[in-house]
């Protein structure tokens, strides 16, 4: 393969953060899909990403590989965090 023969195309990336929320929102999560969805909406450049069933059991099941590190307040994490079953994400510009 010749140099002229490999051409580079470059293409822009958009980069996104997770998106941080109060306390309270990170663990009321069934409550704060509805602040999600709100907050999404009104985001032009925001993404938003649901787990599903199969998304949380897969999640749950690294959890509970590392038994060391699963004390109390992590198992709490597993089911009232809402970073386990909705994350929204902006675009960093």
């Amino acid at each position: 393969m010749t140099q002229s023969s490999m051409k580079m195309k470059l293409n822009p990336v958009n980069f996104y953060t997770l998106k941080s929320v109060q306390i309270l929102r990170k663990y009321m999560v069934f409550f704060d899909c509805l602040f999600s969805y709100g907050d999404f909406f009104r985001s032009k450049d925001g993404l938003m990403f649901i787990s599903d069933y199969q998304n949380y059991k897969t999640t749950v099941e690294a959890m509970y590989e590392h038994k060391t590190q699963l004390v109390w307040y992590r198992r709490l994490f597993i089911i009232f965090s809402r970073y386990m079953y909705i994350n929204t994400y902006d675009l960093v510009i």
